[in-house]
């Protein structure tokens, strides 16, 4: 197997549990009473762990920065291995999801709007992610050339600076932007565009090229680091209290927020840097979680339906419902994901004997 740094497969557990905990908790965030103390807890911890997505894109720029410092780069070779490892299990996946929803009548079995959400990534909400990544992915040539110039500190810091317009104003206000040229058109694709993203790419690329030095640096300055983030993360999560529970209303949340996730973003990086080589953090459950990650992600939505689907229309509390929700996309998903991903493992390693 290829052997991977163990910070990033920390990182990449961490992230994938963050990822879990945001669906696993949206029914009672939704269904909450606005002025419970539940709601005062769990909403800022719901939006606080919306830093999954922008750290999947990170650490997806860093491995493949480390990667394309390899001889012998094949754009033909690397975009069959995506396809392989990626969008296959995503169109799977989808196929799997659809025949699921046209047999509960939520959906008509139709090949045209099959299609339509396998192309969009609309046949579930999470799927958004794996229509974003294959287009950084099919941008491989010009994130290489972007890869010559990042190694003087100049042009790593321009990157970072023209990437925060980019995207807020091809990301956060590309509709806006659209509308400006086509009048009254409505373009609900912009959570999905590469340049939504593309600060965190730019990230994740320039901390790929110096890794070693940015891993130095951020191990021995964690604890500075770890205050900026407990600030953001006061401000963002009491800001979104105050703006979601209806009390106020805040129109530049959406700044906070992405302030919050550059510093959880650089935070997780740095702790996960400092503590990657714990034992317990290091140890082969880690490792069996990080590489069936990919797939706890695709598959743990369906298993929430299942829990949805137990409960049915029974008359629970909402603590309860939200203890279900958790046990079947955490403990569920988790255990299928990673014994199925083990004893594929093994079944590999007994064929190549």
């Amino acid at each position: 197997m290829k052997k991977r740094k163990h910070e990033l497969s920390l990182m990449n557990v961490i992230l994938c549990m963050l990822v879990i905990f945001i669906h696993a908790a949206s029914t009672a965030v939704t269904s909450a009473d606005k002025t419970s103390l539940g709601y005062a807890l769990l909403l800022p911890a719901w939006r606080l762990a919306a830093c999954a997505v922008p750290g999947f894109i990170f650490l997806s720029a860093v491995k493949f920065a480390l990667g394309a410092e390899k001889e012998g780069f094949s754009y033909g070779r690397y975009m069959l291995g995506r396809i392989k490892r990626v969008w296959i299990p995503y169109a799977i996946a989808t196929i799997i999801y659809f025949v699921y929803f046209v047999l509960l009548n939520y959906m008509q079995p139709s090949a045209g709007e099959f299609f339509k959400l396998l192309l969009d990534g609309n046949m579930c909400g999470h799927f958004y992610f794996v229509v974003t990544i294959m287009q950084f992915y099919l941008l491989a040539p010009l994130w290489r050339v972007i890869l010559k110039k990042v190694s003087e500190p100049v042009w790593a810091m321009l990157s970072v600076v023209a990437a925060v317009p980019l995207g807020w104003i091809f990301g956060q206000y590309l509709p806006d932007f659209i509308a400006i040229f086509y009048k009254g058109g409505i373009f609900p694709y912009a959570d999905r565009v590469f340049t939504t993203y593309i600060l965190w790419w730019m990230a994740g690329l320039i901390v790929g090229k110096h890794y070693e030095k940015v891993k130095d640096v951020l191990s021995r300055g964690w604890k500075g680091v770890m205050v900026l983030f407990i600030f953001a993360a006061v401000m963002n999560g009491g800001l979104s209290y105050l703006h979601f529970s209806g009390k106020t209303s805040i129109y530049w949340l959406e700044t906070v927020h992405v302030f919050y996730i550059m510093c959880a973003v650089t935070f997780l990086f740095a702790i996960t840097c400092r503590t990657a080589e714990v034992p317990v953090l290091s140890a082969r459950p880690i490792l069996f979680v990080d590489r069936a990650s990919y797939s706890i992600y695709l598959w743990h939505p369906l298993f929430l339906y299942f829990g949805k689907a137990l409960l049915g229309g029974k008359d629970v509390s909402l603590l309860t419902t939200f203890v279900v929700h958790l046990f079947f996309a955490f403990v569920v998903t988790i255990t299928v994901c990673v014994g199925v991903s083990v004893m594929i493992g093994a079944l590999k390693a007994r064929i190549k004997r």
